[in-house]
């Protein structure tokens, strides 16, 4: 995680403790999602949902303006279908009394309800003078089920299990990196084996990582006057932070051997051509 990740990350865990000793001892129930900082694996969850926030804040706030319309037009002309709730000794409520209760309603059946909000209201009668109603009753239920619990909510899920799949193929790709491509040339282990060549060699011998390292320690333990041509040279790129100097696509065993094979090549050309000349 960036700096400015992390800064967000503990400035809610300080929240929350502050919260914790004025406000509720249930806020530091919330310092147990500590944990997701701890994990390599929801951290990059973490960050590749982040880079997908903007999309999903706008699909939900595309459903939030279609349950607020359903929530309005089922206060408008639905409202004596939602039924009326015993509260015990507080009495009965119609839950959707007001459009604020009304709206909480949908927001809270509508979703949670496996057949949408048509499940948190009345049957209607299909009696002729209730035929329109029972008729826009219907329109009014399946297009809540239709555009809200089936194609909104699976878009939001759509966004959640793209960014798993995201998280797959960037560890997958991460793991092969590691196992079969050189940190150092980034030359992939299959053009070690075209050639003959070793790869574990190649990175243990020719393009050793911890070579690398101890190089740059040893170029900090030197004074500016004890360095020699070379390692000034290198020096100076490392502190203007160019890395021209790391050989990046190049592997000198490759083209060496790949050299040789040429020549190889070429002089058995050659003797082939003179023994077709010669006769």
């Amino acid at each position: 995680l960036s700096n400015y990740d992390q800064i967000i990350i503990f400035s809610f865990h300080f929240i929350c403790a502050l919260c914790g000793l004025f406000i509720s001892k249930a806020f530091f129930a919330l310092e147990m999602l500590s944990f997701i900082n701890l994990s390599k694996i929801f951290k990059k969850f973490a960050t590749l949902l982040l880079k997908k926030m903007n999309h999903l804040l706008f699909v939900l706030l595309i459903l939030f303006v279609m349950i607020y319309n359903y929530g309005m037009f089922g206060f408008l002309f639905f409202r004596c279908s939602f039924d009326i709730k015993d509260l015990g000794e507080k009495g009965k409520e119609h839950i959707c009394e007001t459009f604020s209760r009304c709206f909480f309603t949908v927001l809270d059946g509508g979703l949670r309800a496996g057949g949408g909000v048509g499940d948190v209201m009345l049957l209607e009668s299909f009696q002729e003078e209730n035929r329109w109603r029972f008729y826009s009753r219907t329109f009014f239920n399946l297009s809540f089920f239709v555009f809200v619990n089936i194609i909104s909510i699976n878009i939001v899920f759509g966004i959640i299990i793209d960014t798993f799949s995201d998280l797959r193929e960037e560890t997958t790709n991460y793991e092969y990196d590691t196992e079969n491509v050189c940190f150092v040339c980034s030359k992939d282990k299959w053009e070690f084996f075209r050639t003959g060549l070793s790869f574990q060699e190649h990175k243990a011998t020719y393009h050793n990582l911890w070579d690398y390292v101890f190089w740059l320690l040893y170029l900090r333990t030197r004074g500016p006057k004890d360095m020699v041509g070379l390692e000034s040279y290198v020096n100076r790129l490392v502190q203007n932070n160019d890395l021209s100097w790391i050989p990046n696509s190049r592997a000198l065993s490759l083209e060496e051997t790949r050299k040789n094979k040429y020549e190889s090549l070429s002089g058995l050309l050659r003797l082939k051509t003179e023994d077709i000349a010669s006769q």
